[in-house]
């Protein structure tokens, strides 16, 4: 059951990411992610877009924490609107 959980949970958070970097990056195509884990500040989730490993990511809960390698800084366009600033634009958006 834990298990179950915990995928959920990670399932979760790929979408949350996958959300922050379509709002965030123009260039965005595709995310490819590589590892997941708990660590003593929560979750974190790795990965790259667009099929290029030199545009790499760690991400933590609910995208509250993000870094980047520099190629992928460079893409973001400005100003980087967060995980919960996106979601209230599409909520007030829906209604």
């Amino acid at each position: 059951m834990k298990h179950q959980e915990n995928r959920a949970l990670f399932n979760e958070q790929k979408e949350k990411v996958t959300l922050y970097l379509k709002h965030n990056i123009p260039d965005f195509k595709t995310v490819t992610f590589t590892n997941e884990e708990f660590n003593p500040i929560g979750i974190s989730i790795d990965g790259y877009i667009n099929t290029d490993k030199n545009l790499s990511f760690t991400a933590g809960k609910d995208v509250k924490i993000f870094s980047c390698s520099d190629e992928l800084d460079k893409m973001f366009k400005e100003p980087r609107k967060g995980y919960d600033e996106i979601l209230s634009g599409l909520k007030s958006y829906e209604d």
